[in-house]
Parts: C-alpha cells; sequence; structure tokens
C-alpha cells in the first residue's frame, strides 16, 4: 500500500514540474531520456557510447545528448561513468574481487577500471574495499541524483569517460 501511495505522490509531483526545469526526476517526463537512464540502470556493464544510448531511444546522437545533459545536469558518459562507480563501491563493499568488480561495471581489464576508480573515489580499489564503511554512507563522489558540478567542457562536449579504451571498447576485449 505504501508504495501505491509513493508512486501517487511521485505522479502528482511530475505533473506540476515545468517542462524545463524539474532535475533528474523532471528528465524522467521526456522519453527518451527516461528510456536512455533506464537502459543505462538495467545494462550498466554494457559498451555505451552516446551513439548506441542515442539508437536506443530512436534520435540522433546531437540531439539525444544536448537533451540528455539539458534535463539531467550532465552528458550521458558522464552520468554513465558516475552510475558504474556507484554500483562497483557497492560491489567492493559486499566483498566483490577486482575481476568481478570491473567485470560487471563494463571495465575491460582490471587496469583500466582501477584507473577509473581511483578517479572517482580517490583510492584504490582494493584500498576501498578493505577501508571500513558506514551503513547508509554515500560514496566518495556525489550521488546520480545531485549532479551539480558535473565536469562538462566549455563546448558542450563530454570529457573522455569511456571504459576499456574509448568509444566502441566492449569490456570482453
Amino acid at each position: 500500500m505504501a508504495d501505491v501511495i509513493f508512486i501517487q505522490i511521485l505522479r502528482a509531483y511530475l505533473a506540476r514540474v515545468p517542462d524545463d526545469g524539474g532535475g533528474f526526476l523532471g528528465a524522467l517526463r521526456d522519453p527518451s531520456t527516461a528510456a536512455a537512464l533506464a537502459a543505462m540502470h538495467h545494462r550498466a556493464e554494457a559498451p555505451w557510447t552516446v551513439a548506441s544510448l542515442a539508437e536506443e531511444v530512436g534520435l540522433s546522437r546531437s540531439v539525444f545528448a544536448a537533451r540528455f545533459t539539458q534535463l539531467v545536469g550532465e552528458p550521458p558518459l558522464g552520468y554513465l561513468t558516475r552510475l558504474r562507480m556507484q554500483k562497483a563501491a557497492t560491489l567492493l563493499r559486499d566483498g566483490a574481487s577486482l575481476t568481478e568488480a570491473s567485470r560487471l561495471t563494463g571495465y575491460a581489464s582490471q587496469a583500466s577500471f582501477g584507473h577509473a576508480f581511483r578517479q572517482w573515489a580517490g583510492v584504490a580499489p582494493g584500498t576501498y574495499r578493505k577501508q571500513p564503511h558506514q551503513v547508509g554512507k554515500k560514496g566518495p563522489q556525489d550521488s546520480l541524483e545531485n549532479t551539480e558540478g558535473a565536469e562538462q567542457q566549455p563546448d558542450g562536449a563530454e570529457a573522455p569517460s569511456e571504459p576499456g579504451g574509448g568509444p566502441g571498447a566492449h569490456p570482453s576485449r
């Protein structure tokens, strides 16, 4: 019953959010952005590129990237990298090996995973796993719902954040 009430409250809130506002929840009102977010959350380990996400939601690459960035507050691959790192942090806290964490987050190697994780968390994955963590404590970076301060290039282009060697790289290679 509480789930139904929560969903009704959320629907009422979203119905009142202006089309050009609302942050992350407002982004869920846009069908293509919502579909891209769902795809990333359901298959974070997939070898996503801006082009493959745009194709997934039926938009051109440039329209998709601009709309996603405007509505979510950061470029698609920046969001995806943060999502992957938060998933990795949870996996490591739960005792996953570095190999398992890198595989489940879409990285082609432990080295590329370790580099990305170190940039995000400020410590190596193995060190992070050994540190005591409080229950309910947020990760080293902002949560996915808080996108203020997201790093963007001056021209709106995305900083290179594609794991495993760049666009089109497949995690199994």
